[in-house]
């Protein structure tokens, strides 16, 4: 592999990697926030009896973006669950291998759920559809959801091409 090869993919793994960090300082940020008003509507509850309308439904809502917009960042640090008990007794170029799948698998499927998603944050946002009670349009967390899982699929890129390239590099 050429130098500036290997050069442009540092490149966007550097900006992969901060906006997968920058993603996950969102999700935190939402989480938080997701825990304070649901202590705030507990607290409301059981001291003036009233709740807040409609934290289940934003509790809902938040969930998308803690969730999707934390998974690529847990997949640079490897911070994803492995099952590791077969794939250790195989031999390291044995392991290789079996990562190699797993990584192109991993981008198809994922792959496949953002591009559904996206189709369907499209057709969301014709029919203007919106929550019951607080009437949030729904289609900006399909497209969280979209944008989580492309990020998701840099990630398992970048790591199945730096798989591919220390391959090559311990063959010469």
């Amino acid at each position: 592999m050429r130098p500036t090869t290997t050069a442009a993919i540092q490149s966007v793994d550097a900006v992969v990697t901060w906006l997968s960090r920058v993603l996950n300082y969102v999700g935190m940020v939402i989480l938080i926030i997701m825990m304070l008003l649901t202590v705030a509507d507990v607290l409301m509850r059981y001291i003036l009896n009233q709740s807040i309308l409609g934290v289940f439904e934003l509790t809902e809502y938040m969930m998308v973006p803690i969730v999707f917009f934390g998974w690529a960042w847990c997949a640079k640090k490897g911070g994803n669950v492995k099952v590791d008990l077969f794939v250790n007794r195989l031999k390291p170029s044995a392991q290789k291998v079996f990562n190699g799948v797993t990584y192109f698998f991993g981008i198809v499927v994922i792959f496949v759920i953002a591009w559904q998603n996206l189709l369907e944050a499209k057709e969301v946002w014709a029919v203007h559809k919106v929550s019951d009670m607080l009437a949030v349009p729904a289609y900006p967390f399909y497209l969280v959801l979209t944008i989580g899982c492309f990020l998701l699929c840099l990630v398992l890129l970048l790591n199945l091409i730096q798989l591919i390239l220390d391959g090559v590099s311990n063959e010469s």
